[in-house]
């Protein structure tokens, strides 16, 4: 299954919705210096909690730049075939700038 790149302004209109899920996969003193929001996964342990996120049907990835988020999404889409996975395309870095 492949993964759907977002822009910003299409994540700021799915940030509410009931069953999305943003995922911030950065360290989490990346997290705590700078976040828009979601729950906080660094990279390395996203793929051993597979279950705790099976309960959401749409998954957004974001990271700084969406290096990180686009190689995570590549193995989500494999891992949660029926799910609808995205990734911030140009990271929070474009998300900030298009506020």
């Amino acid at each position: 299954m492949k993964y759907h790149e977002l822009s910003a302004e299409e994540l700021k209109s799915k940030m509410d919705q009931k069953g999305h899920l943003l995922l911030d996969v950065r360290e989490e003193y990346e997290y705590e210096d700078n976040n828009i929001g979601g729950i906080n996964m660094p990279l390395s342990s996203v793929l051993g909690r597979i279950e705790e996120l099976k309960r959401y049907p749409e998954i957004t990835i974001c990271c700084a730049s969406g290096k990180r988020s686009a190689a995570m999404a590549v193995h989500l889409a494999k891992k949660l075939e029926s799910h609808k996975i995205n990734s911030l395309k140009g990271g929070i870095e474009s998300y900030l700038t298009h506020a």
